[in-house]
């Protein structure tokens, strides 16, 4: 990719494209299709996630002519606005495993419906040491080690945070291998930036460091994590971690992790064009790590990620976008102040 200061030139344009002034060639029409009109996006708080959400705003925009809102919600959130019928329009990056069975209910009662996956195959999640830690003692890639000497990693296992779906299921299973009677104390960081500041600083300090981790996400594309077998994957038994304290929590490992984009119901009907972008936008694991490795080394916003993306690899998202739509976004990218 070129330089983020390319794209930084673009924001003034696409901004003013996001806000409704038109950048497209005179007489181009506001949609294709069926109108477009308000689209609210739901941002989960995590960074794939706001990257993905960031090219869709722009592209929803600056190509559709849609009148775009972007507002943070976190998986949890995200679910009851589906439940209540007045969360956001779509929620883009969703991870099954979080919350499976409820987003399954959801579909069967009709309140939201699943438009496709923005990350091929899939994410990767799971309980994790670090490379160094591995290296020094490999026996700590078996959870009966740490149970067994949880000095060798810090006597700390860091979770995510309370809001994600993930941490009911590490609540079950830290109550399922008895982390505490261990001596293993549980800390949720307050959201991923503290999660992924917690290894950084292990890493940096020489020091070990267990927890969860999922990818593709800068602490993958920083580090390198070796992952701790927890056992074999059940399937019944992770279904039953997903419940905030389970009556009978389960020792599973974690399957791999599809993703989904969803919407409110009737989303699709009333923005037919919108929601076939939606459905098509995806991009490689490989792609959204490269994003997310610029993003580190940067320190640049997930939309200043988004807005050199679209400008610097417009093969990738040609695709996903109908033909005038993506006159008026090209011409949108190509107006640099």
């Amino acid at each position: 990719m070129r330089t983020l200061d390319a794209a930084r030139r673009l924001i003034r344009a696409l901004a003013l494209a996001a806000a409704g002034v038109s950048l497209a060639a005179p007489g181009a029409a506001a949609e294709d299709g069926a109108g477009c009109g308000r689209v609210s996006l739901g941002s989960l708080d995590w960074a794939s996630a706001e990257i993905t959400t960031a090219i869709a705003s722009r592209v929803l925009s600056a190509g559709y002519g849609c009148d775009v809102r972007v507002v943070a919600t976190t998986t949890i959130a995200a679910l009851k606005g589906f439940e209540r019928g007045d969360g956001p329009d779509v929620v883009i990056e969703f991870w099954l495993n979080a919350a499976g069975p409820r987003v399954a209910a959801l579909e069967a009662e009709g309140r939201l419906e699943r438009l496709g996956s923005s990350l091929a195959p899939g994410g990767v999640e799971g309980w994790w040491i670090t490379a160094e830690t591995a290296v020094d003692r490999p026996e700590l890639t078996r959870i009966d080690a740490i149970l067994a000497d949880p000095d060798s990693v810090g006597a700390v296992f860091h979770s995510c945070p309370v809001d994600w779906g993930c941490h009911a299921i590490n609540a079950n299973l830290a109550r399922a291998f008895a982390l505490s009677d261990a001596g293993i104390a549980v800390i949720a960081h307050p959201d991923g930036s503290a999660l992924d500041a917690s290894l950084h600083a292990a890493v940096a300090a020489g020091a070990p460091w267990f927890g969860y981790a999922y990818g593709p996400s800068a602490a993958f594309a920083r580090h390198r994590l070796i992952r701790v077998d927890l056992g074999p994957y059940d399937p019944a038994g992770h279904r039953a971690n997903q419940v905030p304290d389970a009556p009978a929590p389960a020792r599973s490992d974690f399957p791999s992790a599809p993703v989904a984009t969803l919407a409110m119901r009737g989303f699709a009907a009333r923005a037919p064009t919108a929601a076939a972008f939606l459905s098509a936008l995806r991009l490689e694991v490989g792609e959204m790590s490269a994003l997310l490795d610029q993003q580190a080394a940067s320190a640049a916003s997930a939309q200043e990620i988004a807005d050199a993306f679209l400008a610097q690899h417009p093969e990738t998202w040609h695709p996903w976008v109908a033909e005038e739509a993506r006159s008026r976004l090209l011409a949108a990218l190509k107006q640099r102040p």
